[in-house]
């Protein structure tokens, strides 16, 4: 069985998102689909070591690592930030711009 990459886009307590936009899926430095709030993304991954990031123009997320085996499913979730000193720093240091994190 192959194993899946499974990207969820849904603010906690749903609070509202200032970047609404689509954002883009990098498996891999590869752009390999992108997917909108409130919606999921899956893709089939090779076994074995992967990056996965998200990016929003010139927002971005860190670049986070990780590892699958057959039939394994990874999970994210991604967000946009929200109105904070850390989205008001967003603008100098864009990688704060998107926020990744794995379930």
């Amino acid at each position: 069985m192959t194993p899946s990459l499974v990207l969820t886009r849904k603010p906690p307590l749903n609070l509202p998102e200032v970047r609404r936009g689509t954002f883009d899926v990098l498996v891999d430095g590869r752009l390999v689909g992108s997917y909108e709030l409130h919606n999921t993304f899956e893709a089939e991954v090779e076994p074995g070591n992967h990056t996965v990031k998200v990016r929003d123009g010139r927002f971005s997320s860190r670049e986070f690592s990780f590892q699958v085996s057959d039939g394994q499913t990874v999970s994210f979730n991604c967000h946009g930030r929200r109105i904070s000193p850390i989205f008001l720093a967003s603008f100098i240091v864009p990688r704060w711009g998107l926020n990744l994190t794995r379930t």
